[in-house]
């Protein structure tokens, strides 16, 4: 998971759950029930939309490689410890 969709998920969380507490309102259901179930279902579809929104972003920036996104199993490999050479990221 990536810290775009993270980012996303706190806000489709609020987003869902507002959404749900004020329809159960409107329809006059008030109670600790509905609340507790309103940001049950939030944080149950926020996280999946979060990660629907980021792929979306990510799939429409023409600047975005996939290849920072993963790690570089092996990245120390490459690197000459006693030459000190600096690091460098791709």
């Amino acid at each position: 998971m990536d810290r775009l969709s993270l980012f996303v998920a706190m806000m489709t969380w609020t987003l869902v759950s507002g959404i749900v507490i004020v329809l159960f309102m409107s329809l006059g259901y008030i109670g600790w029930v509905q609340f507790g179930f309103a940001v049950a279902l939030g944080f149950g579809l926020g996280l999946p939309l979060a990660k629907m929104i980021s792929a979306r972003i990510k799939r429409r920036d023409p600047d975005w490689d996939e290849k920072r996104n993963r790690p570089d199993p092996a990245r120390d490999t490459k690197v000459g410890v006693e030459k000190s050479e600096p690091r460098r990221r791709v």
